[in-house]
């Protein structure tokens, strides 16, 4: 290809790339999302297919009623009951006014003059600030549902190509890489262990924690628990937080406004029921066959939360992931050079 030639396919070459990311931008969150989820799901894909005589596409189909029966069902019963208590949490609020929170303010602003160092502290400006901001964008929690629907759609779509054509994706990717086939494989390999291990590990603690949440919440007498509880799966997923952001202020609110022993025993229930969890659990399923430490593990997910939104808690790790395979492989290659 002569000089000139080659300028004039380089030039178009990169115009049709940045064409394609613009274009795809709104929905790269929802196809990194599938094609993580396929990575999770590839192994039952594989042993349905199995079953069915290596029918690739009905193996795909059937992990994806799966996912819709098992996920979205009680996803949706959650849904339904966890609207009606915010929808009366948000009336509760909306109708309390002013004198309730100068009220709630009075109380609080007693029990911190107790703490040394904060007798002085004007806080009572910031908490109005902070309850008016909460009421004025509390509904938007649930708009948006009409997009929102239509993603999942697209993602459930995208998830089914990803578990059926998966194998040849990836082996098409390693054939456009200029890498050797072992540092691709490897790649792979350590984005695949990352996945399972922080995918895996932060799902599936944040569903215990936010459903004992629920449970301790139910028992000892906080309003709306399952809006609550749900919170706490959500605040589980930051790391260094977790379901503490939930917890706490319950906790605070039971001393607050009744007999203190409901407020101790869900002290107790957090450290021990919900606590416990985390530190058993966590260790185990987040180092699970994943290289990188938990330290940047926490950062990653910050700053995946940070940079991409919700979906920030595994696009985040995902990355650091594939920096430590790099890293891993650069290493090599300088022992090789050496």
């Amino acid at each position: 290809m002569k000089r000139n030639e080659w300028h004039f396919f380089l030039g178009l070459f990169l115009v049709i790339v940045v064409l394609a990311v613009i274009m795809l931008r709104p929905f790269l969150s929802t196809i990194a999302l599938a094609a993580i989820f396929a990575v999770i799901l590839a192994p039952l894909q594989r042993r349905f297919k199995s079953y069915l005589g290596g029918q690739a596409a009905a193996a795909s189909a059937l992990v994806i009623v799966l996912v819709l029966i098992i996920l979205f069902a009680p996803l949706g019963a959650l849904s339904a009951k966890l609207v009606g208590e915010a929808r009366a949490l948000y009336d509760h609020f909306s109708a309390s006014g002013p004198d309730y929170w100068d009220q709630v303010s009075e109380t609080v602003a007693g029990w911190l003059g107790h703490i040394p160092g904060l007798e002085q502290v004007s806080w009572r400006p910031q908490f109005g600030q902070a309850v008016a901001w909460i009421l004025n964008h509390f509904g938007s929690l649930f708009s948006g549902a009409a997009t929102a629907l239509f993603k999942l759609v697209l993602w459930l779509i995208a998830l089914f190509y990803f578990l059926k054509d998966g194998e040849r994706f990836k082996h098409s990717l390693i054939k456009l890489s200029p890498l050797p086939d072992t540092h691709d494989n490897e790649i792979v390999r350590k984005l695949t262990a990352t996945i399972n291990s922080v995918v895996r590990g932060a799902l599936l603690i944040a569903v215990i924690q936010g459903l004992l949440v629920g449970i301790g919440f139910a028992i000892f007498g906080v309003p709306n628990p399952t809006f609550w509880g749900t919170m706490a799966a959500l605040a589980a997923l930051i790391p260094g937080v977790g379901t503490a952001l939930v917890l706490i202020p319950a906790i605070i609110f039971l001393f607050l406004t009744g007999p203190w022993l409901p407020a101790l025993g869900l002290l107790i229930w957090g450290l021990l029921a919900v606590g416990l969890i985390d530190n058993l659990l966590a260790p185990a399923l987040y180092s699970r066959d994943s290289d990188v430490h938990p330290l940047f593990m926490l950062f990653a997910v910050l700053g995946g939360l940070i940079l991409f939104g919700p979906t920030g808690f595994i696009l985040g790790p995902v990355v650091i992931g594939l920096l430590a395979a790099l890293v891993d492989i650069y290493q090599q290659r300088s022992r090789i050079a050496t």
